[in-house]
């Protein structure tokens, strides 16, 4: 006959499993590809594209989704955000469920629209130092828009110091002529920081 000892001290044995992260990672990326156990439907841009996602992924990495969810408790949900590119946001999407994204200079700028309303504040620094690092004459003024409309002031800085010392060859491109009056005054009479060190 076995009798319990309890007063003998219990031992305990801590296993941390080293790729537990990944692992869950690599198979939600799995379940996603295949369009298995997805809760929810998004239609995504003007012409309604259809994107299937697990609810808990879209929860845990947007705040943006965080409220939607939290408003509401139906398990079969259905979002429309048609005033959001829909190659933009499948990207977007992509990147939370791999943590990888593609920068380009050709879908930057929608890429930054969507993380911004998905709220996705290391996206848009991933994006902010992309925009940085490729900075022309061409785009400077492109972007320090962009940085206007989303009140992201370290971008329109670094847009409007860029265009200061680039001036004759900014002053030469189309998109001078799209600004706004306050976007052309902050263009004019920017306090380059450099000029009075």
């Amino acid at each position: 006959m076995t009798t319990l000892n309890l007063a003998k001290e219990t031992e305990t044995f801590l296993y941390k499993c080293d790729g537990h992260s990944a692992n869950i990672s690599q198979k939600l990326l799995n379940l996603y590809k295949k369009v298995e156990f997805c809760d929810t439907i998004i239609y995504a841009g003007s012409n309604s594209i259809e994107i299937e996602v697990h609810s808990v992924v879209l929860t845990a990495l947007s705040d943006y989704f965080s409220e939607i969810f939290r408003d509401e408790q139906s398990e079969s949900r259905i979002i429309n955000l048609q005033e959001i590119d829909a190659s933009a946001l499948k990207l977007v999407i992509d990147f939370l469920y791999s943590g990888c994204i593609e920068l380009r200079l050709e879908t930057v700028e929608r890429i930054f629209r969507t993380a911004e309303v998905l709220k996705l504040h290391d996206l848009l620094n991933v994006c902010y130092d992309f925009i940085d690092k490729h900075t022309t004459p061409q785009n400077c003024l492109d972007f320090f828009r962009l940085a206007n409309e989303f009140k992201f002031p370290a971008l329109q800085d670094n847009c409007l110091a860029y265009a200061y010392a680039h001036f004759e060859e900014v002053i030469k491109q189309q998109n001078v002529m799209v600004l706004s009056e306050d976007e052309l005054k902050d263009f004019l009479f920017y306090e380059n920081p450099m000029k009075n060190p």
